[in-house]
């Protein structure tokens, strides 16, 4: 990775892991909306790798953030976002 895509991967990596916690949502419920593993939704959170273009469509209407929030690293939230699922027993 070049310095600029570090660069680019860590302000995506704070979008995604506060925008998750902000759902009160856990690794494990985003990578099955995602159709990923929880490991790769890890590396998504700390910057080693970029997730899609349908990845981050996937996971903004998850979480409700607007799709621009990728590009300028502040979450603006919809009102479109899914509820938490409930606990499994």
């Amino acid at each position: 990775m070049t310095e600029k895509e570090k660069a680019a991967a860590s302000k995506i990596a704070k979008v995604i892991k506060t925008a998750r916690k902000h759902r009160a949502l856990t690794q494990h419920n985003v990578a099955e909306h995602l159709g990923v593993s929880q490991s790769a939704v890890s590396k998504m959170e700390n910057g080693l790798v970029i997730p899609s273009a349908i990845q981050w469509y996937d996971f903004c209407v998850l979480t409700g953030i607007r799709a621009e929030s990728l590009c300028s690293g502040e979450m603006e939230f919809t009102n479109t976002g899914l509820k938490r699922r409930s606990a499994r027993v």
